[in-house]
């Protein structure tokens, strides 16, 4: 139960314009760190999935427009995904290229 109120206050958080991304991706990492030390993995990946997130705003801050191209591409592509949480997505891509 306590997990479903961390979730709820991190969503709030991820909304707070006032916060800038990465302090939001450092707290997304940390809590992900301490799940994957307990060996809850499964809520590990959903804290994984919001630092990914969290990162991609980082990158399209204006400040940043030219630079990290890479991590950009590879950002986009892992998105296709929603970060590892949605097996599905990917598997239709692969059949509308079949």
């Amino acid at each position: 139960m306590g997990i479903f109120l961390i979730f709820h206050a991190l969503l709030k958080l991820k909304k707070n314009d006032n916060i800038p991304f990465k302090n939001q991706r450092e707290t997304f990492r940390i809590i992900k760190d301490q799940l994957m030390k307990q060996n809850n993995n499964i809520d590990a990946l959903y804290f994984r999935s919001l630092e990914m997130e969290a990162y991609n705003m980082e990158l399209n801050e204006p400040e940043n427009d030219n630079k990290y191209i890479l991590e950009k591409i590879l950002l986009g592509i892992n998105q296709s995904n929603s970060y590892g949480l949605n097996y599905l997505k990917p598997a239709a891509i692969l059949l509308a290229f079949n």
